[in-house]
């Protein structure tokens, strides 16, 4: 278990010096995001999310955005479940004519497999997304924000480790009537999580976000993600 985790280190930290050196010379910004959330199982198949999170950018200093987020799961059929959810946003605009807090509205369906390989967790997550301004009709300037994504993530197993490694990977493509239609982004997660008995669930992440639109700024974003969940069975 000793080499495997040590081997395991010598990638991620490896994955972190091959990051900035190809990306250096584009312009780089990092954020800090952290949530805290409980979950609610009604049924074996049936579980509730309440979760709140607060996004910060331009070195961690200034807030991007905060919400709620409310939603559901619910297992279909064996290794497979289906999720939706809504988000109230305040986003905070600090470029063009109309800064300040505006807020906006997030829908979102889920359909999520998961399965096991030894000690390996495997799991792939399709998502469509909706976004739009609240009060601000198409015709005020408010486009609706469609995209669908596909993240595949694994995570170990280690005997007597409680700090499991957890790695995943999500491409964003944009959905639109009037717009081209294209991959926007792509995210690389690794992080662990501890789960504390009787307290819940802390984790972190190390995030990198690559823009793969020309004339998106930032085009790089690293992310350092603090996450608290509870959940009552």
């Amino acid at each position: 278990m000793k080499t495997q985790l040590i081997n395991f280190s010598k990638l991620f930290f490896a994955f972190l010096l091959i990051n900035s050196s190809l990306f250096a010379q584009d312009e780089t910004d990092f954020g800090s995001w952290n949530s805290i959330g409980v979950d609610y199982t009604i049924k074996k198949k049936l579980k509730l999310n309440l979760e709140y999170n607060m996004r910060f950018k331009e070195n961690a200093k200034v807030l991007e955005e905060r919400f709620t987020e409310i939603g559901a799961e619910y297992k279909i059929y064996k290794k497979f479940e289906l999720g939706g959810s809504v988000r109230f946003i305040d986003e905070n605009d600090t470029q063009g004519n109309r800064q300040g807090i505006r807020k906006h509205f997030r829908y979102q369906f889920d359909l999520s497999y998961k399965y096991k390989f030894n000690k390996l967790s495997i799991n792939h997550r399709f998502r469509y997304q909706n976004k739009n301004e609240v009060a601000v009709s198409e015709l005020e300037g408010d486009i609706p924000n469609a995209n669908i994504r596909f993240r595949t993530g694994v995570d170990y197993n280690f005997k007597k480790w409680p700090l499991d490694p957890e790695f995943d990977a999500e491409i964003f493509r944009r959905v639109s009537k009037d717009e081209k239609n294209q991959f926007t982004k792509y995210r690389l997660t690794f992080g662990t999580k501890y789960k504390w008995k009787n307290f819940g669930e802390f984790g972190i992440n190390y995030r990198y976000e690559r823009s793969l639109i020309d004339g998106n700024l930032p085009m790089n974003l690293d992310v350092i993600e603090l996450r608290y969940r509870y959940s009552i069975n």
